[in-house]
């Protein structure tokens, strides 16, 4: 680029020579020679690593990568430099991770991805469209969602395959309701506070059934009482 700026510049030189009112090559030779000393003063970026070390260094960008290679998780850590990944703060150090996955096809890829200081835990769960929200292009993308989900189900179905038919254990069947699917959290989660129904009601007072031979016994034991 500084090059181009030089050649504009000798090229603007000469015709203002040629020119019998050089006022307007004087303004254009003033910004082409801003913008040379913009492009000086730019940083310079950190260009793009041509050979790949295999070795682990802490000057290799690309050494945890290969490390994952040689346990077998990633099959070819070179094909990173296909893609882009900045990062910026802790939490999208955590994103990155999950797009390490998604890009090297390895691992799971979770559509959610949180941090539980507390229990040093990271939850995954499924995080679903919200149909009353006021947002035009959020609920258009929840049409294109619910339109595309057929054909999806049916990749996943294809990529599983046919169900084993000689399976000698057999199944069986319970019911679930409502509340409890709507109560249930995704694994690493409690609750603070424990819900109403866990609170045991207090037992119905039994009816006192006192026979005859109960009030005769009481009354022998009070005239005993009174005859000491």
């Amino acid at each position: 680029m500084e090059a181009e700026l030089k050649e504009i510049l000798n090229d603007l030189d000469s015709l203002r020579q040629s020119l019998l009112d050089p006022s307007s090559i004087h303004m254009l030779q003033s910004r082409v020679e801003h913008l040379t000393k913009l492009a000086k003063s730019a940083p310079v970026g950190r260009t793009k690593v041509k050979d790949m070390s295999a070795e682990v260094v802490d000057s290799n960008p690309y050494s945890r990568l290969m490390a994952l290679q040689k346990m077998g998780i990633v099959d070819i850590y070179e094909r990173i430099r296909d893609f882009s990944v900045a990062v910026i703060g802790v939490v999208a150090g955590l994103l990155v991770q999950n797009t390490l996955m998604f890009l090297l096809q390895f691992g799971h890829v979770s559509p959610y991805l949180g941090y539980n200081s507390l229990k040093d835990y990271f939850p995954t769960m499924e995080m679903r469209p919200n149909p009353q929200c006021s947002n035009a292009a959020c609920l258009e993308r929840q049409k294109e969602y619910l339109l595309e989900k057929p054909a999806r189900d049916a990749a996943i179905r294809a990529k599983i395959g046919p169900k084993f038919q000689g399976w000698p254990y057999s199944a069986s069947m319970f019911t679930v309701s409502e509340s409890q699917i709507s109560d249930a959290l995704p694994e690493g989660l409690t609750r603070e506070l424990p819900t109403a129904d866990e609170f045991q009601k207090p037992p119905a007072a039994e009816a006192a059934t006192t026979t005859f031979d109960d009030i005769e016994e009481l009354r022998k034991q009070l005239d005993a009482l009174n005859a000491d």
